[in-house]
């Protein structure tokens, strides 16, 4: 499966387990980044993506289409600036249970870029953050804690 069409932006979150890391992101995010490729492919390898619905997909693959724009000059300065038109491709939904989900999301947000990413900053709202995941009794439940931004206050690229 391909990442959603252009024009059907909406906010998912981009779990990163090997670094436990998790991130809202834009799904305009699928068609460009700001990396090197080898960072792209480094850093993007085991990534996961839940959406709001639940499902939980891997990125299967990531290609670098080119140089993000489309004037020549945009281009070039694509190019020494590492800007990258991409194209990501997710997985089918993967089999994961509401416990699994759970201790993805308490795994990936041992890291300050997590904490600050989502917004809990302070020890009581990682500590408050745990206990409404650990105590979370469905899906829905668990997504809507999780309080994901509107799309343009999401990252918008990888």
């Amino acid at each position: 499966m391909t990442a959603p069409a252009k024009g059907d932006d909406r906010t998912v979150l981009l779990l990163l387990p090997v670094t436990k890391e998790m991130y809202p992101l834009n799904t305009a995010a699928f068609t460009r980044a700001q990396a090197s490729r080898q960072r792209l492919a480094n850093d993007y390898r085991d990534a996961l993506i839940l959406d709001r619905d639940g499902s939980v997909r891997k990125i299967e693959r990531l290609d670098v289409l080119g140089p993000w724009g489309y004037s020549m000059g945009r281009k070039l300065l694509s190019r020494f600036t590492d800007a990258w038109s991409i194209n990501v491709a997710l997985s089918d939904p993967l089999p994961s249970s509401l416990e699994q989900v759970k201790q993805l999301l308490i795994d990936c947000m041992e890291s300050p870029q997590s904490a600050d990413s989502m917004q809990l900053e302070s020890p009581d709202a990682r500590k408050q953050f745990f206990a409404s995941v650990r105590a979370a009794s469905n899906m829905a439940e668990l997504i809507a804690l999780l309080r994901l931004p509107e799309p343009e206050d999401a990252l918008d690229v990888l």
